[in-house]
């Protein structure tokens, strides 16, 4: 990450003790997800890629998994991008939400008229314009996607990180 953007400041979170070293700062969290879960790791992960987001001093805040990897330089064009649109994400490979709904990885119903036929966002890369100096309400819906991941999981409705925003 800090090969693509060297002036980042970069903070990891995790459950574990890990040391800040002078490359990131580690934040240590207690997911508020049940541990004993097998997808426990997933939607902590999720969850924390938007609330690091939220909780980011920075004017573009970036969230990128741990599993993934930036091979190219054109990774920085998002800095234009989110300065246009204030919230940007891949779309998701899987390219609809019913498709992410019908996973047996936290896939659950999808409970609206458009029956899951809206375009589906990856959130394992996300950038943020903190400032949301382009007046869209951004945060509110980060806030929302926090809250419905938490409530997903918590009612066994499936808490898939693109189903739960397309909740939120």
């Amino acid at each position: 990450f800090t090969k693509w953007f060297p002036e980042a400041t970069v903070k990891v979170y995790t459950d574990q003790d890990w040391p800040s070293t002078s490359q990131y700062q580690v934040v240590k969290v207690d997911p508020p997800f049940d541990r004993a879960h097998g997808r426990y790791g997933n939607r902590a992960n999720d969850y924390y890629d938007a609330q690091g987001l939220l909780d980011s001093e920075a004017d573009i805040a970036i969230a990128i998994d741990s599993d993934m990897l930036i091979v190219n330089p054109l990774v920085r064009t998002i800095i234009p991008l989110v300065q246009t649109f204030g919230l940007v994400m891949p779309s998701n490979g899987r390219r609809l939400v019913w498709r992410d709904a019908g996973s047996s990885c936290d896939g659950g119903p999808v409970e609206d008229e458009t029956q899951g036929t809206g375009a589906c966002r990856c959130t394992a890369f996300w950038a943020f314009d903190t400032q949301e100096k382009n007046g869209m309400p951004h945060r509110k819906l980060l806030t929302a996607y926090c809250d419905q991941i938490i409530a997903d999981a918590k009612n066994g409705n499936g808490a898939r990180g693109p189903l739960s925003l397309w909740r939120a």
